[in-house]
């Protein structure tokens, strides 16, 4: 979900070997090339070791000369910049983006609609996700030069884009934070999760992403890898595109989800393994609720042909 991905000048340099042509050239002009460097900002949409893992495994699949995209969220804030007021140390957003990112392309023409909210009803035999609030995911791709190999693969962030239309009846209603939900999902990285609604707006960030990436990435054959819990919903956002969107059957897409999604986690630490209250999920995602639930009785089905003495140790849902 997070980068750490530093600087993008020096790495670049580096990875075409034009770094002593550069500073050649900024020499005779009387210039200093790391003058230059430190007017960058420092892209640091993450703050620990796996946000700077995933970028690594960018640069090294680039290096190889495998073909990959990573996918992320293109947050408006970065965690916090730290400044000392009267002798304490106070924090203040990091607005990375104040001046432009002159990495970045911006990918209008990649526009994916992703849903919140609504019901599930049925029509015809089939599950329906109706009556969504639905708001447009924007790509801004960043280039990520392999080393002297002629390689170049692409991170690309989502932000969020109104649909066209503000949600006047919710905000006139006092559901303020439904009614900006488009501002709020890229607007910081990492919200207080110690409420309710901190916590619903990470799930809405960690399904935005996943929907939106899937969406793209399934008109392609592709292998998709996440790391740790916070893509998670890929495996049910993906059957839902497979069943609802591809007209699959249920054991059909059940089956290419498998041999799509790989999955590795870091941490046993509690924010590596999350889990969201079933009540949240019936409100934010319906659909994938359900989907959940008959995934779950697919595996305590397999569980108890196998004769385990406990099947409820083996459930998802609590």
């Amino acid at each position: 979900m997070e980068y750490f991905m530093g600087r993008t000048l020096r790495n670049c340099m580096i990875n075409l070997r034009i770094e002593n042509d550069v500073d050649q050239a900024f020499y005779e002009l009387g210039l200093h090339i790391e003058e230059l460097e430190e007017l960058e900002m420092d892209a640091a949409l993450g703050n620990g070791d796996l946000d700077r893992l995933a970028a690594c495994f960018l640069d090294s699949m680039a290096i190889l000369g495998l073909s990959s995209y990573g996918y992320g969220l293109r947050y408006d804030y970065e965690i916090f910049t730290q400044k000392i007021d009267d002798g304490y140390q106070k924090e203040y957003p990091d607005d990375w983006i104040k001046y432009g990112n002159p990495w970045e392309i911006s990918r209008s023409e990649f526009l994916v609609p992703v849903q919140f909210y609504g019901e599930v009803i049925e029509e015809n035999g089939k599950a329906k996700w109706v009556d969504t609030e639905i708001i447009q995911a924007m790509p801004f791709d960043t280039l990520i030069p392999g080393y002297d190999n002629n390689v170049v693969n692409t991170l690309r962030l989502w932000s969020t884009k109104a649909p066209g239309k503000f949600y006047f009846q919710l905000f006139n209603s006092g559901d303020y934070i439904r009614a900006s939900l488009t501002e709020n999902i890229t607007r910081v990285l990492y919200p207080n999760d110690n409420f309710d609604e901190g916590r619903s707006l990470r799930l809405q960030q960690q399904y935005f992403l996943v929907s939106a990436s899937l969406q793209d990435i399934i008109q392609h054959n592709a292998a998709v890898q996440l790391n740790d819990t916070h893509p998670a919903l890929s495996v049910v956002e993906l059957m839902r595109l497979l069943i609802d969107e591809e007209n699959l059957s249920w054991d059909q897409a059940l089956n290419i989800t498998k041999k799509t999604i790989s999955y590795t986690n870091h941490t046993l630490l509690p924010e590596g393994l999350e889990r969201w209250p079933i009540i949240m999920l019936e409100k934010l995602l319906p659909r994938h609720l359900q989907l959940i639930q008959q995934i779950n009785a697919h595996h305590l089905d397999a569980r108890k042909a196998q004769n385990y003495f406990k099947i409820s140790d083996h459930s998802f849902l609590l």
